[in-house]
């Protein structure tokens, strides 16, 4: 009887071992320090093996003669055990809103921990300080220091990343929509200016739930579940979902919008018309994507032709129409017109050469980072056509799946023509259609099942949708989404400046000049939009305004400087050590106060001076 109960608990370790290698290989693995005891495990290999030889041990210890035909059918009952027990948990009614609540959980706890909390670059900068702009009632910024260089460097050179000239007067306004920065501010003035990071990852987590709620009203709990965990572990969402950008929020409304346009009566159709205004807030240029769910309200009321249906249209127009009125009455106050926009001229922007860069990229993009896989999402209607559902849920069921892939048609329409870009990440664009796209993609993979054993009835397609998303997130993984944490530099070195710099000074950037606003408070200029001749007129002019210069750049930069300004100027030279530098990142703050007593005396005096000291 020992070696019976020897040869189960083999198989069990062995079942444990093949768990927790995927489990080291989805996540890297870790160390758990429990005080007595120090637990590691980021090597695969070892619990591989031990997978490997318990079977193997399993087989050595059945009877001689038929340990092949043991050994077979002892895993086989395992095998049965194991389907049974996913059968039964398959179909209790609440495992499927466990598994979508609990991805939604994971999303939400992976922003938070994982996220970078930091106004940065261009894109967070822009929306996290226009948050600030709303939260203080202040949406235009007086820039006095145009007029007084007017005559050395163009207005532009005033302006930081994130931000545009304003129509009138010496002063700057966003260049980002409203809607992320107004939902940032609500967060701001109720629990300060840090708050703002929190509005992406909860975001996200609407995303994720209003995945479930999509699939579970099209198809079942079960398609609502998978679809649920495919958008959680999406490479592009995971990797937005670490910026305080606006692609995960407009994700995020856009599939609360087609969730609540799925329910009956005017105020869930009223509740969709809001998250659709918000969405349009968000990124009003995918303002035409809204007639795909005012389609399906349209087409509902022709059908009924009854006083409720007209009355869910008229409920759902609404938000969108106010949207739409604000952002033209925003364009008009920051731009001088309704339809201009932060983002200047569209013939830079959009082409029709570009349509066949990104006709070939795009598609190419999401077979990697979601597999091939998601292609199922094209016989998602016809799927549904062809179930066994009585036929007015089936008709509703078809077109509301051919409405969906109308509308994703529409997000990848949107960018087609749009600027090129050469790196995956740009999917970000087409985030609000991977909803519907993975919830017809499982939809296709959980009905595609149901022709197997009863065994595999269930383990089937949580296999299949467990392979996808352990390929996102390691895909997600393996290109940097968890490691961005070199962002907090736009933080570390404007907080340096907040400490170590005089209130009165003037930081010559282009990468930071918005982000060393932001953390110190002082004032910027944009070195890369001085002409070369310039810099040294305007690093007088400076002094003379009571401005003492400092130059703020990447390492990147530091060349693009020397060359910009090395024959023009003594500081073009960059020769002389930085008074902070970053040990990560390189990024670097060049005090100019050695360099300014050179700066007082006339051209051909200090071209004599410098090449004395240099020879």
């Amino acid at each position: 009887m020992v070696t019976p109960r020897l040869r189960r608990a083999l198989r069990g370790l062995s079942v444990l071992a093949v768990l927790w290698t995927l489990v080291v290989l989805i996540t890297g693995g870790g160390v758990l320090d429990l005080g007595v005891a120090r637990l590691s495990s980021r090597n695969p290999t070892n619990p591989a093996l031990v997978a490997l030889v318990s079977a193997l041990l399993s087989w050595a210890l059945a009877p001689s003669g038929r340990r092949l035909a043991t050994f077979i059918a002892e895993w086989t009952d395992l095998a049965r055990i194991a389907a049974g027990v996913v059968d039964r948990v398959a179909r209790n009614s609440t495992t499927a809103p466990a598994l979508a609540a609990l991805a939604a959980a994971i999303t939400v706890a992976l922003g938070l921990l994982r996220g970078v909390p930091v106004a940065g670059g261009s894109d967070s900068y822009g929306y996290v300080s226009q948050a600030h702009l709303w939260a203080t009632g202040t949406l235009v910024l007086p820039e006095p220091l145009m007029e007084r260089l007017a005559d050395l460097v163009p207005p532009h050179a005033l302006v930081p990343l994130g931000y545009v000239l304003a129509p009138e007067g010496p002063a700057i306004v966003p260049m980002y929509p409203p809607g992320l920065p107004m939902l940032m501010a609500v967060f701001e003035r109720a629990a300060g200016r840090d708050a703002v990071f929190l509005v992406v990852p909860l975001l996200g987590g609407v995303a994720v739930w209003a995945t479930y709620l999509m699939g579970r009203r099209l198809a079942g709990p079960a398609v609502g579940a998978s679809a649920a965990i495919l958008l959680a572990a999406s490479p592009p969402f995971l990797v937005q979902l670490m910026f305080a950008e606006s692609d995960v929020p407009v994700a995020a409304w856009w599939a609360l919008a087609l969730a609540l346009l799925m329910g009956g009566g005017s105020c869930a159709a009223g509740a969709a018309g809001l998250a659709v205004g918000a969405a349009i807030l968000t990124r009003p240029n995918l303002v035409p994507l809204t007639i795909v769910p005012a389609a399906v309200l349209v087409l509902r009321a022709f059908r009924d032709r009854s006083s409720p249906a007209v009355r869910r249209v008229v409920a759902f127009a609404v938000a969108p129409t106010v949207a739409c009125a604000v952002v033209a009455a925003l364009n008009l106050y920051w731009y001088g017109s309704p339809v201009a926009s932060g983002y200047g001229a569209l013939d830079p922007l959009f082409g029709w050469v570009n349509l066949w860069p990104n006709l070939a990229r795009y598609p190419r993009w999401l077979m990697q980072s979601h597999t091939p896989v998601i292609a199922f999402a094209l016989a998602g209607p016809l799927v549904l056509a062809r179930s066994s559902r009585p036929a007015p849920a089936r008709r509703d069921a078809t077109v509301i799946a051919s409405m969906w892939l109308c509308f994703a048609a529409a997000v990848v329409a949107s960018y087609l023509f749009y600027v090129p870009w050469d790196d995956w990440r740009y999917l970000r664009f087409l985030m609000p259609a991977l909803p519907p796209l993975l919830v017809l993609t499982s939809v296709t993979i959980v009905a595609g099942s149901r022709r197997l054993p009863r065994p595999l009835l269930v383990v089937a397609p949580a296999l299949a949708i467990g392979l996808v998303a352990w390929h996102g997130f390691v895909y997600a993984a393996g290109s940097g989404a968890f490691h961005s944490q070199v962002e907090m530099k736009y933080e570390t070195m404007g907080e340096y400046v907040a400490r170590h710099v005089p209130e009165r000074a003037a930081i010559l950037a282009a990468q930071h000049s918005g982000s060393v606003r932001h953390y110190s408070g002082r004032v910027t200029i944009r070195y890369d939009l001085i002409p070369p001749a310039a810099l040294d007129p305007v690093i007088a002019r400076l002094r003379g305004l009571g401005y003492q210069p400092y130059i703020l750049l990447e390492p990147f930069e530091e060349e693009e400087f020397r060359q910009r300004f090395r024959d023009h100027s003594v500081a073009g030279a960059l020769d002389w050590p930085p008074v902070a530098r970053l040990h990560d990142s390189g990024v670097a703050l060049y005090d100019l106060s050695d360099r300014l007593a050179l700066l007082n005396l006339p051209p051909r005096q200090l071209w004599r001076d410098v090449v004395g000291r240099s020879s």
